[in-house]
């Protein structure tokens, strides 16, 4: 999801540089693609990797998706009795934010 906006911002940003800035192509090829490519595709693998490191990914008791950002055991935060082995709840809230 995060490098689908960040490529749709790319594309904004390549049609200001060929229509309103009228850059050419062999200039927008060579020094701003390149730039933009790697802000949209480390921005994805940030938002991706990150969450691996505080355990966020765990088994997902919803119907679309076999794991996600849940804790585990499933929303174990709302149980008072029941520790949560696997993603904080905290963390989950901020990168929820993201």
């Amino acid at each position: 999801f995060t490098s689908a906006v960040s490529y749709n911002a790319m594309l904004c940003i390549y049609y200001a540089c060929a229509i309103a800035f009228r850059m050419n192509e062999r200039i927008i090829h060579k020094r701003v693609e390149p730039i933009l490519h790697f802000i949209a595709i480390a921005a994805g693998l940030v938002f991706a990797v990150l969450p691996l490191f505080y355990e966020l990914y765990n088994p997902s008791n919803s119907t679309y998706a076999w794991c996600g950002m849940v804790t585990y055991p499933s929303e174990c935060y709302l149980w008072g009795d029941v520790p949560c082995i696997r993603g904080n709840a905290e963390m989950l809230i901020r990168f929820s934010f993201i």
